[in-house]
């Protein structure tokens, strides 16, 4: 049995099935499988598991938070239903502005100037009343009030009380609106309540719209439409009253175009050279305003003039609060027919600035613009100012008629002024010069100056063989500066202060002495006034002024002194003290010195701003030496240096 075949083969077939490298033999086909080592990780299934289980507890934990979301929305929802359903069917204590009517009757339109009345009419649709409810009106700028005229009314409140459900309440506006004519004014209508068991204030507004019918003040302005640049124009700018009240506080303001110089009004500006503060204007009541000023500009060049009068502003004097009238005028400039330039030293410009007494020579050249012949030609030049010294007029080939101030040159006096040919050119000479400012008879002058205006006139043969007149204007002003001077002198008795030391000086001794400056000012006020000078360097500073609190320093390293003036006002030396400051200085000569009289101050100049001409005055002064001219009590034998 131990021996037998098939036995043995069940169990070499048993140790085969449990050897690793066993092989299948099928019909004797060998298939060997691979035995292929693979290594799973065990840390990347556990990462897996965990992975796994996390977003299936988040998906959990989500799913949860939306039917909690969910359920809390549904109970609001149901909650908010009730409540509403409550209220819109139990008529609780709800108040809506919606429920608040406001109707306003009335005209859109008023007269400025003129009563306006508005009935306001508030209906209290809600279920409860409105408690301590209160009307307030806010007006546009410049509105008045009618019981109390002239006085401005910007805001109104009216006390209505309780407004029971369904009551109606009716309450009259009145008010004075001003403005221009056709602009629209608006009314800002309020209505303010409370309701029971609340503090809050609520609002329903309203606006009305009004338009201005018709101005309370007419406003003209005459003016020409065509000038010539440099002509001098005028304007007339009338104010009339077109209400049934006064109106108080007009203001009248106009604006030049650029090149527009004013040079003279009637009545004088209020505010700079272009405001008047017309006062109370009464019904029918009129007043008329003239400017007169010289116009420059290009051929063909328009410009715009603009008038405005209203309610002067409380707050700023100058400024217009509300407009009730305005006015726009245009002219143009044209080329004239006769042209005209003048150079007054050489110079060509509308202002011409000189010094007093300083002779002024004009050139006059004319030239013929017309492309026809020009007949009888005339020209003129007035001189008017009070400065002018009539004594200096001298017109080459004209005749200078002093008591109007005019040179007038025509065919009598000058031949070639009897034709001019198309393009004809030709020039006059005249001299002229101011006055000196300290004449007792303009001494009181301020901002002295002289106006030239220069016109020619001649004819021309029109198409219809008739004649008519041509012109051609130019003006100029000339300003006169101020004098502005000073008078600086060397003094040992006289002054402020006693002085030691030999008289004659000596030599390498010390003497002192005292500097005194006086400064006068004419006709115009001065700016930044300043005195400069230096010492030379054998004398010291003492550093006594006089008076003490004059600001006069000495300056050691470039040693010099300088007295700040600052502003000098007009009339100071004529019409009012001088101005006048003294110091001490230490003069110690030296040999070189002696047989004369050494200079002790030097670069004295005194400068500052002429307010008037706008430019900077400079008085130059030679130096002081120790020659005592300006001391009574010395003689002029004490000024020179002794051994």
């Amino acid at each position: 049995m131990e021996n037998d075949p098939g036995k043995n083969r069940i169990e070499s077939l048993k140790k085969n099935l449990y050897r690793r490298n066993f092989r299948v033999v099928e019909r004797g086909i060998g298939v060997e499988l691979p035995m292929e080592n693979t290594s799973i990780s065990s840390e990347w299934t556990e990462a897996k598991k965990k992975e796994g289980l996390f977003e299936h507890e988040e998906t959990r934990m989500n799913s949860s938070i939306f039917k909690k979301l969910f359920v809390v929305s549904f109970a609001f929802f149901v909650i908010a239903t009730i409540v509403a359903s409550f209220l819109f069917f139990g008529g609780g204590n709800v108040v809506s502005s919606d429920n608040i009517d406001i109707e306003i009757l009335g005209p859109v339109s008023t007269e400025g100037g003129e009563e306006l009345s508005l009935q306001v009419v508030i209906t209290n649709n809600n279920s409860i009343p409105l408690q301590f409810s209160d009307l307030v009106i806010e007006y546009p700028p410049g509105t008045h009030s009618p019981e109390n005229e002239g006085k401005e009314m910007p805001r109104s409140r009216t006390s209505l009380g309780a407004i029971a459900p369904g009551e109606t309440v009716n309450e009259i506006v009145r008010a004075v609106l001003f403005g221009e004519e056709g602009s629209e004014k608006e009314i800002h209508i309020s209505f303010e309540y409370r309701v029971e068991g609340s503090n809050a204030i609520f609002v329903k507004e309203k606006t009305r719209t009004v338009t201005i019918s018709s101005s309370p003040i007419n406003l003209a302005v005459d003016m020409l439409n065509e000038v010539n640049s440099n002509q001098e124009i005028e304007i007339k700018v009338r104010v009339s009253s077109n209400s049934a009240a006064t109106i108080e506080d007009v203001l009248l303001r106009l604006e030049y175009p650029f090149g527009f110089e004013a040079i003279d009004a009637s009545p004088r500006t209020t505010y700079s050279n272009n405001i008047w503060s017309l006062g109370d204007l009464p019904p029918e009541g009129e007043t008329t305003v003239i400017i007169k000023g010289i116009m420059r500009g290009q051929d063909n060049e328009e410009k715009i003039f603009s008038a405005y009068v209203g309610k002067q502003n409380t707050d700023n004097e100058r400024e217009i609060a509300t407009v009730y009238s305005s006015s726009f005028e245009q002219l143009t400039i044209k080329k004239p027919f006769i042209g005209v330039t003048l150079e007054l030293n050489g110079e060509i410009a509308d202002e011409y600035v000189v010094g007093s007494t300083q002779n002024i020579k004009a050139v006059l050249t004319w030239t013929n613009n017309l492309t026809t012949r020009i007949t009888d030609a005339v020209i003129e030049v007035k001189i008017a100012g009070e400065v002018l010294n009539k004594l200096s007029v001298i017109a080459n080939n004209g005749n200078y008629n002093s008591s109007v101030d005019t040179i007038v040159w025509d065919k009598t006096t000058l031949e070639e002024l009897a034709s001019l040919e198309p393009g004809a050119t030709g020039r006059m000479i005249f001299n002229f010069s101011p006055k000196s400012l300290l004449s007792t008879d303009i001494a009181s002058l301020r901002n002295p100056k002289i106006n030239l205006s220069v016109s020619a006139r001649g004819r021309r043969a029109s198409e219809s063989d008739s004649t008519e007149r041509v012109d051609g204007f130019v003006t100029r002003i000339i300003k006169i500066n101020s004098d502005f001077l000073l008078t600086p002198k060397t003094v040992y008795y006289a002054g402020p202060f006693i002085n030691t030391g030999p008289i004659p000086p000596k030599a390498e001794v010390g003497t002192t002495y005292t500097i005194i400056w006086t400064v006068i000012n004419s006709s115009n006020s001065i700016s930044g006034g300043q005195v400069n000078a230096r010492i030379p360097a054998y004398v010291e500073w003492i550093g006594a002024v006089s008076p003490k609190n004059e600001p006069v320093s000495y300056n050691a390293n470039t040693r010099e002194i300088t007295w700040k003036l600052g502003d000098v006002d007009a009339g100071r030396g004529i019409s009012s003290t001088a101005e006048e400051v003294a110091f001490q200085l230490l003069v110690r000569p030296s040999v070189s010195h002696i047989g004369r009289a050494p200079e002790i101050l030097t670069d004295i100049i005194l400068s500052g701003q002429d307010d008037f001409t706008g430019k900077r005055l400079e008085n130059t002064r030679l130096p002081l030496t120790t020659h005592l001219g300006g001391d009574p009590a010395a003689n002029a034998a004490a000024s020179q240096v002794v051994q």
